[in-house]
């Protein structure tokens, strides 16, 4: 580095000019060379300015699926078993069977409007006795045995059916029923009887 020459100029001011200051070459270079050895001032360096941290984002959550509430399921109705209904015990039918117990019939064949006799013979436990309904006739009672009597009338041509029922004391009926069949037939003209006796004998 060399500098030959420094001039200092002043502008101009109101005050008054001062003098030029002039220097010469050796001063020059002596100035010069007392700046080059002056210390090069020390140029602090800028602080290190540490990097902000990078944040890394949040992972992005998914958001959970929506569960949807199972549907409420109604409880079925308890259902009461009906309750058992005990069969009503069968009354038993009482019945009893006497000793003795025959039926007789006057006739098997009887014209219609006429009666037959019912005879009926019966054992000491036999309390009553009906023909066809109706009530029949103590007549008389021998040692162990009673004899009952009843009238049935004969009404309708044809078939006629007798039924005999016995009873004890207490109204039981006895298990066994009798019954017996009639012939019933119609009544003859008295004209024609006649004229068939005479027709008979070859007089008519």
């Amino acid at each position: 580095l060399s500098i030959t020459n420094i001039k200092i100029t002043y502008k101009e001011d109101p005050s008054p000019a001062p003098a030029k200051l002039s220097m010469s070459r050796p001063l020059a270079t002596m100035a010069l060379k007392s700046l080059a050895k002056a210390p090069t001032p020390v140029v602090e360096p800028d602080p290190i300015v540490e990097p902000e941290p990078i944040v890394e984002p949040e992972p992005t959550v998914e958001p959970e699926p929506t569960v949807e509430p199972e549907p409420t399921v109604e409880p079925e109705p308890i259902v009461e078993p009906e309750p058992i209904v005990e069969p009503e015990p069968e009354e038993e039918t009482k019945t009893f069977d006497p000793a003795v117990f025959s039926m007789k019939v006057s006739g098997n064949n009887v014209k219609v409007g006429k009666t037959v006799t019912v005879t009926i013979t019966t054992s000491s436990d036999v309390a009553k006795v009906t023909v066809n309904g109706t009530e029949a006739t103590a007549e008389k009672t021998k040692q162990g045995t009673t004899t009952w009597t009843a009238t049935v009338k004969a009404e309708n041509v044809g078939e006629m059916s007798i039924t005999a029922n016995a009873y004890d004391a207490e109204g039981t009926a006895a298990e066994k029923t009798l019954t017996d069949t009639v012939t019933v037939t119609a009544k003859k003209n008295i004209v024609e009887t006649i004229v068939n006796i005479l027709k008979k004998f070859k007089l008519w």
